[in-house]
């Protein structure tokens, strides 16, 4: 296997194709209205919400949320899933119970459907994250 730097600069032989490097990174939003958007360069590309009804039980809005991931996820299939983590402190316990629960089957789903890479990031982190990831990613070339 041959090792080959190519930037905008670079004049490529004839009969050479080179395919483009497409990272998605899909990221949740945890909450009782539970946003996703996809991102690839930095731009959102698709988005949308997972709504449950508050009159459900826990285990069936539970079930209903690993439901609607699980087909985001097929539909998707990211090479980056971002998970934002349960804020402690904002709300009353019965919250952030139902939060950290929605974040866990969100988890659980991702790893089982898709063994992509995934991140937990902090609220306050995400940018920065989404960034450096994005950046070194690129530059190698690889998900390790």
């Amino acid at each position: 296997m041959y090792e080959i730097n190519i930037n905008r600069n670079t004049k490529i032989p004839s009969g050479i194709q080179i395919i483009e490097f497409i990272m998605k990174i899909l990221a949740f939003d945890p909450a009782s209205v539970t946003g996703w958007s996809l991102i690839d360069d930095k731009k959102i590309i698709q988005y949308g919400t997972i709504i449950t009804n508050n009159k459900m039980s826990i285990g069936e809005r539970l079930n209903y949320i690993a439901y609607e991931v699980d087909k985001i996820l097929d539909k998707i299939k990211p090479d980056i899933i971002a998970i934002e983590d349960t804020l402690l402190g904002i709300s009353g316990v019965k919250t952030l119970s139902l939060l950290a629960r929605i974040n866990g089957v969100i988890i659980q789903r991702c790893y089982h459907n898709i063994k992509a890479k995934i991140y937990v990031i902090n609220v306050t982190s995400w940018k920065k994250v989404v960034d450096s990831i994005s950046k070194v990613l690129r530059q190698s070339g690889k998900f390790n």
